[in-house]
């Protein structure tokens, strides 16, 4: 059944493409164009709408964040407000002086006590005097005579019977203050009870027996907390609200019974509230116990995209039909001149070369007419050029033989001298020639620019061996150069014209001098093969030596090869970073030091990438 299923879809889309086929030119152009167009812009159409709703919803919450985090702030700052305010009824002095003292604690004089009364309504009043504390309050014992005065003082036995008392003295509540929930309070002068929140903070001795004395309570009036809560919405169904770890709430719109409850979200996530998804985001204040919430509905922050949605889909339709009619009309346009174009190329193909010079216009099918055109009168020139290509490339072919045959010729003739040469019982000619024969071999190297460092050692050592039998083996040649590094690639004939110039210089141009010594070393340094050639001839002067590599002296020779010419190869092969560089020899003498990268020939083979001009040996 799948084979069938699979068959008749390959049948269906043979067949379509068939009736594809058969459509003309314009009717091609006419569907490719309006469909192609009208996906396009359905697509874009689509993703703006995705946009728009992203950004809609990102700048939506990134208001709602803004409010938040001012509201947290404004609530941080009422807290350390009352918090600031306890601060200055704990420290005061005369407030310590008089509570710590044995007397306050039992019975004394009137006078006394009234005087104690004035200090202690002077300090709680001093607070007030900030627009956002309402009412400050002290919880003294209950047998002090004004304990009941309820202006700025109460019994210690009210604050015992409070609803909220055993959030205040649970074992759990470890803060310096305690934030406490809304209550109703009626204040002096003022027989409307009225809403207020409150920290309650227990006054202890400062003279180190952390004694506790009194029980201060300062107080703000709980509609400052529910303007900064409902400023915070910034929807019409969104909520904020502050929930403790007990579950008091304050700003909570009542009915509302199924709510989040303490939970720390520092980023707005999604969750459900009353069966609607919202964003919701917390955070710990009034050192982490009250928790500070606020949610908003998803389908609020969607609404005026959806009205955006409804906008583009009108436009999208608009423009389809629009697009439609101009693909009609483009597809005729086109049409036209391509069936002219086509006409053209039939004609050519048919031999006849000649087109006319015609504008068919300066678009894209206008520059298609005059490349054809171009086209035709270059192929009967090309046609008349192939011939001449035929015989240089004959040419060519003779060169690169003739290039063949020279060093063959060489080498046969040299190994013909050795065969006479031993003829002739003339065993010193047989050696010189075949030590001669090697040197050029080494030295054509089958054309190759790279070699191992184990052959161009070879090279100069036969290079030497000749020399010696010009100047009767005083030429000393050492070579230090560990065995682990004779596999290492270099450049072709990199060392041999160093040791050809110690020579002339040392030998060839000096009367006096009767030997000549050289020393190769070789060494490995950081991924660097340093390579040096050391005399003890004549040496140079600072002069000649930072003369050696400058351009003026690129034709100065160490037998055909000049200085200049090794370092400009170095260069040219691996980089600015490696090269030559001189140097007195202690004693007498001069030494020169190459540096190239320390390459096996199958790194060399990767990194140079050689081609027909530049290859490696093998």
């Amino acid at each position: 059944m799948f084979k069938t299923g699979k068959t008749y879809r390959k049948k269906f889309f043979k067949k379509l493409y068939q009736e594809w086929d058969k459509l003309n030119m314009r009717v091609k152009m006419l569907l490719s164009f309006s469909i192609s167009v009208i996906v396009i812009l359905i697509s874009v159409m689509l993703t703006l709408y995705y946009i728009l709703m992203h950004h809609s919803t990102e700048q939506v919450l990134y208001s709602a964040n803004q409010s938040y985090n001012q509201a947290c702030s404004f609530l941080e700052q009422y807290y350390n407000t009352l918090l600031y305010a306890s601060e200055l009824i704990y420290y005061n002095g005369d407030l310590q002086r008089i509570l710590s003292s044995d007397e306050f604690f039992h019975e004394t004089n009137l006078g006394k006590r009234y005087r104690e009364f004035l200090i202690l309504d002077q300090v709680m009043s001093s607070v007030e005097r900030n627009e956002l504390i309402c009412q400050s309050l002290i919880y003294i014992p209950d047998n002090i005579i004004y304990s009941d005065n309820m202006t700025h003082f109460a019994p210690l036995s009210s604050l015992e019977v409070r609803e909220d008392f055993s959030l205040f003295y649970s074992p759990e509540n470890t803060y310096k203050a305690c934030f406490m929930p809304p209550r109703d309070v009626v204040l002096p002068n003022n027989p409307v009870p009225v809403s207020q929140v409150s920290i309650l903070r227990r006054i202890n001795s400062t003279d180190g027996n952390i004694t506790e004395l009194a029980v201060a309570e300062i107080s703000m009036q709980t509609q400052f907390i529910l303007d900064l809560i409902s400023n915070a919405n910034i929807t019409r169904n969104g909520v904020a609200y502050l929930v403790n770890q007990q579950g008091q709430t304050i700003g909570l719109p009542e009915g509302i019974t199924d709510y989040p409850g303490y939970t720390s979200s520092s980023d707005w996530n999604i969750t459900i509230f009353q069966n609607e998804e919202c964003y919701m985001k917390s955070r710990e204040l009034f050192h982490s116990q009250w928790m500070f919430v606020a949610i908003i509905p998803i389908n609020e922050i969607n609404s005026q995209a959806r009205q955006t949605r409804n906008i583009f889909l009108v436009s999208t339709l608009l423009a389809i039909f629009i697009l439609f009619w101009t693909a009609k009309i483009l597809s005729d346009f086109y049409t036209r001149r391509i069936s002219y174009l086509n006409e053209l190329m039939h004609s050519v193909q048919a031999g006849e070369l000649k087109v006319p010079d015609e504008n068919l216009g300066q678009d894209e099918i206008g520059e298609l007419y005059q490349s054809f055109h171009f086209m035709a009168d270059k192929l009967s020139e090309q046609m008349k050029k192939q011939y001449w290509y035929g015989q240089m490339a004959k040419n060519a072919e003779l060169r690169a033989l003739q290039s063949q045959i020279n060093p063959h010729f060489l080498y046969n003739t040299l190994d013909l001298i050795n065969w006479e040469a031993l003829d002739h019982d003339a065993p010193e000619i047989a050696d010189l020639v075949q030590s001669l024969a090697l040197f050029y071999r080494l030295t054509l190297n089958k054309g190759k620019e790279i070699t191992t460092l184990q052959e161009e050692l070879r090279h100069v050592f036969t290079y030497v061996k000749i020399e010696n039998c010009h100047f009767e083996n005083a030429i000393h040649l050492s070579i230090d150069v560990p065995e682990e590094l004779l596999q290492f690639s270099c450049l072709h004939i990199i060392i041999q014209p160093f040791v050809e110039n110690s020579i002339m210089h040392g030998m060839g141009l000096s009367c006096t001098r009767s030997e000549c010594n050289i020393l190769i070393r070789g060494s490995l340094i950081d991924n660097t093969l340093v390579l040096s050639v050391q005399d003890d001839g004549v040496g140079m002067t600072d002069e000649q030596i930072a003369a050696l590599l400058t351009p003026a002296d690129i034709h100065q020779e160490a037998h055909g090869y000049g200085i200049q010419n090794i370092q400009e190869r170095i260069r040219l092969i691996y980089g600015k970073s490696y090269g030559l560089s001189f140097s007195k020899t202690p004693g007498g003498g001069t030494t020169v030091k190459i540096h190239i990268p320390a390459w096996t020939m199958e790194e060399a083979r990767k990194k140079l990438k050689t081609d027909d001009d530049f290859s490696l040996s093998d």
